[in-house]
């Protein structure tokens, strides 16, 4: 029997950030159309048996007549076809925003990735009939996907759809789904944000993950690419980066497509193909010299998993976080003229609550 291949891509954005509300990829797909976002790369997207991808915000269309607050980081229902005509599969949905609009429009936006096609894992929905764990047949092979979001509560108006994620639980489970499939791949929502490798502690759960089952592991969460390790057989993508996303900062328009092809339990390759974030917030293959020098960036992360300790792991997190927020503060000194000036204003007046 053949490779099983499977197409893994990180992080996508269907509603406007805060910082770009009224120009990120919401106000781009109402302006020029959702399917145009996966044009570059729709015949990657297509060719694997199973692609998988990070639905990072909750798609339900606001209320007429929302606010400022209740229609950041929110898609519209009517965009999640043109997932599934790309060719996404799979999307994984627990995440630190997707409570973030409260259970109704939670439930709204899994009734509508059902009824796009779309298979969901991570988050349990009696509206829509669907359970936390997703089992499915591909080629002939059972896949488990096992989704777990291990970010402290955020941005939530209402109880997650899925039960604290544990070390025991996670390990548990994933033994189990390896008893009765033959491909295991674990999402982890995970890590900090603008950080180029794992913490320690992320590095100890992977490998943990792997020995209780796992084939593949893909991170989420930091907006940045991390590197891909292997181990026991398996493959651990800290983190894929943003895919479809409306931050502006070269490094973080920085992406990939994991290929994998699994030949049997514990035995999995993979294939880099780098993408970069481009006009209207469209992910775009690398090609020619760009493609080589993000194949060096690539093996470069790699190169950094397990170098830090938690010591040197905190400091430059610290660093990090210190450069983004001069970003933003740049990025509002320099683009107001861009925003609607009350949503200017609204923007402001959340930086500030947040200081005090």
């Amino acid at each position: 029997m053949s490779a099983l291949t499977i197409l893994a891509v990180g992080d996508i954005m269907l509603g406007d950030s805060p910082q770009v509300f009224g120009f990120g990829v919401a106000s781009s797909i109402r302006k020029h159309g959702a399917s145009a976002l996966f044009d570059q790369v729709k015949p990657h997207l297509r060719k694997a048996d199973l692609t998988i991808a990070n639905l990072e915000v909750v798609v339900s269309s606001p209320p007429a007549g929302a606010a400022f607050g209740e229609r950041i980081y929110r898609g519209e229902t009517e965009t999640l076809p043109s997932l599934r005509e790309a060719g996404i599969d799979v999307v994984t949905v627990c995440t630190n925003h997707t409570m973030q609009h409260g259970q109704a429009a939670f439930d709204a936006c899994m009734v509508a990735c059902k009824s796009a096609g779309l298979q969901v894992a991570g988050a349990d929905s009696a509206v829509a009939g669907m359970q936390r764990t997703l089992a499915m047949d591909v080629s002939g092979r059972r896949v488990c996907v096992l989704s777990y979001n291990l970010r402290p509560v955020q941005y939530r108006t209402a109880p997650p759809a899925w039960p604290s994620p544990t070390r025991e639980l996670m390990t548990r489970e994933v033994a189990e789904a390896s008893a009765r499939a033959d491909v295991v791949l674990v999402t982890l929502h995970w890590g900090d944000e603008f950080i180029e490798y794992p913490s320690p502690d992320q590095i100890a759960m992977a490998h943990a993950l792997v020995d209780a089952g796992a084939d593949v592991i893909i991170g989420h969460h930091p907006h940045i690419v991390q590197g891909i390790e292997r181990y026991n057989g398996a493959v651990i993508a800290y983190s894929l980066g943003n895919f479809v996303f409306d931050q502006w900062q070269p490094r973080l328009r920085r992406s990939l497509m994991l290929e994998l092809h699994v030949h049997g339990r514990k035995h999995v390759d993979y294939t880099v193909h780098p993408t970069v974030i481009g006009a209207r917030y469209a992910p775009e293959p690398c090609e020619g010299e760009l493609r080589q020098r993000e194949l060096e960036h690539h093996s470069r992360l790699a190169a950094l998993i397990g170098v830090h300790d938690a010591d040197a792991y905190r400091a430059e997190l610290d660093t990090q976080y210190k450069r983004f927020r001069k970003e933003i503060l740049m990025h509002y000194l320099t683009k107001f003229w861009k925003f609607n000036p009350v949503h200017y204003l609204q923007n402001i007046a959340e930086i500030v609550r947040r200081r005090l």
